[in-house]
């Protein structure tokens, strides 16, 4: 069930939400807020969704998480995408296609994984016409604000993950990617506060 992604966010904000400690619940109320407001879109990652269960987007790429958190994932009322083919197409919106590891594939619905879903989600967002994107909870260290995985599998963040982030050159197509998590080891984009992006009127 392949899955086109439209550019239902033209010039928009988009928030991502990941994994890391540094995403906490006075961070997702403030968010939460803003899309309220109207001032971005949200996409979230993963565990996040119970966070935020009323994101417009959810992306998993793991087909073990997609079956460990089927519940939630049938549940949710918005977007859902996977790169994951086993997992039944009624329980997402659409499966994308995996066209390499590195850099960005314009095509959409075609996919580079990054080697995690916080870096797919980033093609999502500028798939869907994104002007500008957001980054929080993305550490690439420490653990995760929901503790362990189900299995224990802890995850080279640093080893395996992190390199891909700076393949993506999205500042030649004119989007503007921000990190906006307080504590992270990732470099490659610029750094600022959540704030200045989505407004601090709360």
């Amino acid at each position: 069930m392949a899955y086109r992604i439209d550019p239902i966010w033209s010039g928009r904000t988009v928030v991502i939400l990941g994994g890391g400690a540094s995403l906490t619940a006075k961070v997702v109320r403030q968010i939460a807020i803003a899309r309220q407001r109207d001032r971005c879109r949200v996409i979230a990652v993963n565990d996040t969704v119970y966070l935020a269960w009323w994101a417009d987007w959810l992306h998993a790429a793991d087909c073990k998480w997609l079956y460990w958190h089927s519940d939630a994932v049938c549940k949710f009322p918005g977007i859902k995408t996977t790169i994951c083919e086993n997992v039944p197409n009624d329980w997402v919106t659409g499966k994308l296609r995996v066209t390499g590891i590195e850099g960005y594939d314009p095509t959409h619905g075609c996919i580079r994984t990054g080697k995690n879903s916080g870096y797919q989600a980033i093609h999502c967002a500028a798939q869907a016409g994104a002007k500008q994107i957001a980054l929080v909870g993305f550490d690439m260290q420490g653990p995760h604000w929901f503790g362990s995985h189900r299995d224990e599998i802890k995850n080279d963040l640093v080893g395996i993950c992190l390199p891909y982030f700076e393949t993506l050159k999205l500042d030649e197509r004119g989007i503007d990617v921000v990190n906006c998590s307080p504590h992270h080891r990732l470099q490659c984009f610029r750094r600022a506060p959540l704030e200045s992006v989505i407004g601090t009127e709360i």
